[in-house]
């Protein structure tokens, strides 16, 4: 018993491989790596993992959700095993110098080994002798990494964003050919970025090399920043980052530019060439600051919907270009090259013009087709799933190959005899379930309009200008006691109160011509519990008078004597 490997590091954590011991326990997991941070991190970390389970609850995308321990830190073997271990974790020792006497500070969270990131992963198969052999390991590799695109995708429709991919937070096994995104530490809820960002208060809208050069104006204030800026400002605010990057300033974003180009270029090679990939990266996002920044309605909104959606497909195309550029020797240099320009357009500077996830997905399948890696591997796609086996199984195929195209060639007049015989061969009917109806355009069954609805020429539903309150195809709706339904919205409303009625609009109001109108309720008189009795006025029970007590005409409970005198009155 030495120590453990750190096998990556991160600002937040450091992972040990094998894992190092929790607390109270002398046995290690097989097959398990241990993530040491800080309690309330690993924390916050950990509530991430229940957002990621219910997007990808079968772990297509992730290695599972981890085990939380203490680690041990009593003088005993396993104690000093983990002091020794952590003595290698620089990033925590930074902020902890006296990390290997504070471990009961910390808390580790235990998990699958999922393999090497990205970047060592690289790394190794950059030394690899250039033969059959490293060719299929890369294809294969290629292969796998289809997964990361449908997982962007299920992440996006989940609402979820990673904020943190790159290629040390991607992980490769090599031996069971699994790719698995890791180190959901930043991973926030799309809609909470948001609230944070338009209040200025989102902590990670800042220039950092894996996250796209727009980041730092999520933050409206920053956002705001650049927009009042005029455009031969914005184009000197463009031309000082070229010029501290020149003089090699320590600024943020000059470190953010500099880390971005050691991870996507090379600098001594054609493929992927460190000076055109510099321009480039200028180039488009000196575009970004000029056309992204307008005083237009919406437009801060839809910056920020913009770079929220394509923040994880910049980071995965910064990962998958450093393993490309340390692997492109391996396969074949048509297939590196439309690697290459779909993984720049995913790093693309200009946020209008970055691939967003869906599009990059179909361009990824279709790079695998059209190089011919799916055919040599006995693959094919169906519904962005990647299937074993050729599309069309190997008989159909044969006998469609033994088919002799020219003889069903068809002439003109034979085409026309058959559309004169059948009527419906231009115009098919189709049929559409109960509810439903044909969209000539779409192609596709749309629901039918609602009542008072019909089509216009784009086939929309569109209110009927000459056609008011039409009647309910749907059987008459029934209202509860004191109740009436509302021919315009068909819900059940409160009948007038006596005196009023309805108008045109279904609103009550008081007639001019007709006092105290009794409605009578549809459902028949009310009844009501005992001691009670109805107020004809206000169709409410009441509680009945006290003896030597009467209504009057007001259905209010007076004396005896002083009906009387009302009524003597009234009579006079």
């Amino acid at each position: 018993m030495s120590e453990s490997q750190v096998i990556g590091e991160g600002t937040y954590g450091c992972v040990h491989k094998p894992q190092l011991y929790c607390k109270g326990e002398d046995t290690q997991l097989q097959n398990a790596v241990s993530k040491l941070m800080k309690k309330g991190v690993a924390n916050n970390e950990f509530k991430e993992y229940n957002i990621i389970d219910k997007a990808d609850p079968n772990n297509k995308y992730y290695l599972g959700i981890p085990s939380k321990c203490k680690p041990e830190h009593r003088k005993n073997k396993q104690g000093i095993y983990n002091k020794n271990s952590t003595k290698n974790c620089k990033n925590l020792k930074k902020n902890d110098p006296k990390i290997i006497n504070n471990l009961d500070k910390y808390t580790l969270m235990i998990m699958e080994n999922g393999g090497d990131n990205l970047e060592i992963f690289a790394d190794k198969a950059n030394k690899w002798d250039k033969n059959a052999e490293s060719t299929k390991k890369m294809e294969i590799f290629w292969l796998e990494a289809h997964r990361i695109f449908l997982g962007l995708k299920t992440f996006l429709d989940n609402g979820i964003i990673h904020h943190d991919l790159k290629a040390q937070n991607i992980v490769y096994n090599e031996a069971n050919e699994r790719i698995n995104f890791i180190d959901f530490g930043l991973m926030k809820k799309k809609t909470s970025i948001i609230n944070e960002s338009k209040k200025s208060k989102y902590g990670f809208s800042v220039n950092h090399w894996s996250f796209p050069l727009e980041t730092l104006f999520i933050n409206k204030n920053n956002y705001e920043y650049i927009l009042n800026l005029s455009n031969s400002e914005k184009i000197k605010y463009i031309n000082k980052i070229i010029s501290d990057f020149k003089n090699d300033e320590d600024k943020d974003i000059v470190n953010a530019i500099k880390n971005l180009l050691y991870s996507i270029s090379n600098k001594n090679d054609k493929f992927l060439n460190l000076k055109d990939v510099f321009y480039n990266c200028i180039k488009e996002y000196g575009e970004t600051i000029l056309f992204c920044f307008l005083k237009k309605p919406n437009n801060y909104n839809d910056f920020l919907n913009l770079c929220l959606n394509t923040i994880d497909i910049y980071g995965t195309g910064i990962g998958f270009l450093y393993v490309l550029k340390e692997t492109y020797h391996h396969i074949d240099p048509a297939f590196a090259d439309d690697l290459s320009k779909l993984f720049l357009n995913m790093v693309n500077g200009n946020l209008l013009k970055r691939i967003h996830v869906e599009d990059a997905l179909n361009e990824y399948e279709n790079i695998l087709k059209n190089n011919g890696i799916l055919k040599k591997y006995n693959k094919h796609f169906l519904k962005n799933e990647l299937i074993d086996g050729s599309p069309i199984p190997l008989k159909i195929q044969k006998n469609i190959n033994s088919i002799n195209i020219d003889s069903l060639y068809v002439t003109a007049e034979e085409m026309k005899d058959v559309l004169d015989k059948d009527e419906n061969a231009l115009d098919p009917k189709h049929n559409c379930i109960a509810g439903k109806e044909y969209n000539p355009i779409t192609k596709r069954c749309v629901k039918i309009c609602k009542p008072g609805y019909s089509r216009d020429s784009n086939f929309r539903c569109k209110k009927n200008k000459t056609q008011k309150n039409p009647t309910p195809i749907l059987s008459p709706k029934k209202c509860p006691y004191g109740k009436e339904i509302n021919q315009k919205t068909m819900r059940c409303v409160n009948i007038c109160k006596p005196g009023y009625s309805r108008d045109s609009n279904f609103h009550c109001k008081k007639n001019k011509t007709q006092k105290n109108v009794k409605i009578k309720p549809e459902s028949g008189p009310k009844k009501c519990p005992p001691g009670k009795e109805l107020n004809p006025k206000t169709l409410r029970c009441v509680n009945k008078c006290k003896p030597g007590y009467n209504r009057d005409k007001d259905f209010k409970c007076v004396t005896n004597k002083t009906a009387i005198r009302r009524l003597q009155k009234s009579e006079k």
